[in-house]
C-alpha cells in the first residue's frame, strides 16, 4: 500500500522525488520558488513530452525512471555511469524479475529453446519481456493436475502421502 494516497510512486521514489528535484536545485543554485517550480516543469517536460504532469502521475516504473534519468544529467554532468545505468533501469528490472520467478537451469532452458541463447544480456527488450510473461504465467498454474497423474490418486488435501487415500489406477472418468 502506499503510504502517500494517489500517488502512483513507491514511498522510496515519492522520496527520491524530491531528493532529486533537491540536487538540481543545488547544481543550478536555485533559490525563488519560482525557479524551483519552472525547473521541476521543464524537468517533467523533457521526461514525459509535456509540462503540465502532476508528480502524483508519475509511475513507478518507465516515467519515474525517466523523472531520474533528466534530473542526474542536471545534477551529476561528469557522472556518466549513473546516467547510462539509470537508461538500462527497465532491461535490470527484467533481467531481476526473471532470475526471481525460476532458478537459472529453467529460465536458461526455455531461453535456449526459444531465442537460441542462455545468456540474458544477448536477449533484446522484446524477449526479455516474453521470457518475463512466460514464466510469469508458468509460475501461477499448479504443476500438475491430480486427475490426469497415472497411478494411484493422492488426495491433494493430506499433508503427507501416509495420510492420504490411495484408489485404484483406474480412470476416474
Amino acid at each position: 500500500m502506499n503510504a502517500y494516497p494517489g500517488w502512483k510512486m513507491s514511498v522510496d521514489q515519492h522520496r527520491a522525488y524530491w531528493k532529486l528535484l533537491s540536487q538540481v536545485n543545488r547544481a543550478l543554485a536555485l533559490k525563488t520558488t519560482e525557479e524551483r517550480e519552472r525547473t521541476r516543469k521543464l524537468i517533467h517536460e523533457r521526461a514525459f513530452g509535456r509540462p503540465d504532469v502532476s508528480a502524483k502521475e508519475i509511475n513507478h516504473l518507465e516515467m519515474f525512471d525517466a523523472f531520474k534519468a533528466e534530473c542526474l544529467v542536471i545534477a551529476q554532468p561528469s557522472n556518466v555511469t549513473a546516467q547510462v545505468a539509470q537508461v538500462n533501469q527497465p532491461l535490470t528490472r527484467l533481467k531481476h524479475a526473471i532470475r526471481a520467478l525460476a532458478p537459472d537451469p529453467y529460465w536458461q532452458k526455455i531461453s535456449e529453446s526459444r531465442f537460441h541463447t542462455r545468456d540474458l544480456d544477448d536477449l533484446n527488450p522484446w524477449q526479455l519481456e516474453q521470457l518475463r510473461n512466460t514464466l510469469t504465467v508458468r509460475s501461477r498454474k499448479p504443476t500438475f493436475r491430480f486427475s490426469r497423474v497415472p497411478g494411484p490418486r493422492v488426495s491433494p488435501r493430506a499433508e503427507t502421502p501416509e495420510l492420504a487415500t490411495a484408489t485404484d489406477n483406474a480412470d476416474p472418468f
